[in-house]
């Protein structure tokens, strides 16, 4: 993962990484341990999109939510 993570720029991180929390508070998960695997779950969705070309932020968000909610 680090090889494509090299390969966006500081913009491209900042905004994954505002997904990945409005995501996970979207879906309600804190910080405590039930909610940990979870909250892997959302990045490494998001990291599969990133890797796919998929950088709209709204995108990620609503695929995201809608996977971990069970509407795939």
């Amino acid at each position: 993962m680090s090889m494509y993570v090299d390969m966006l720029g500081n913009d491209d991180l900042v905004s994954l990484k505002q997904v990945y929390d409005q995501t996970c508070q979207t879906l309600g998960l804190g910080a405590d341990a039930d909610a940990i695997v979870r909250r892997e779950e959302v990045a490494e969705a998001i990291i599969s999109l990133a890797k796919e070309g998929e950088l709209d932020p709204t995108a990620i968000h609503e695929y995201v939510v809608r996977l971990m909610k069970g509407g795939f």
